[in-house]
């Protein structure tokens, strides 16, 4: 019997993060660091500086630009290894692409 391993698509459940596309990447929101901030520090270890721009992923973290970069390869957040990492409208889309091949 022939098992096919590709995505089904729009009912795709599949767990495994996947890396962000450099559209994806793009679009996550940029925000200013402020001094009454909550999170003071990156993955890096390196403190944020007040009004630094910095990349905020859909768990809530934020990330210095080398360091949000990373996501492009991993698709898991750094801090807290969440795979929720984009909006979930747009993961509904690119589900919903993941059985094309372009």
């Amino acid at each position: 019997a022939v098992v096919s391993t590709q995505s089904t698509g729009i009912h795709d459940t599949d767990p495994r993060p996947q890396p962000l596309s450099s559209v994806e990447f793009v679009r996550l929101p940029v925000v200013q660091f402020k001094e009454g901030d909550r999170q003071k520090l990156c993955c890096c270890d390196k403190k944020f500086t007040p009004e630094e721009e910095l990349m905020e992923v859909y768990c809530g973290h934020r990330l210095h630009g080398d360091c949000a970069t990373k996501l492009m390869e991993t698709g898991v957040c750094p801090i807290c290894n969440s795979t929720e990492i984009i909006e979930g409208k747009l993961r509904e889309i690119r589900i919903d692409l993941s059985g094309f091949n372009f």
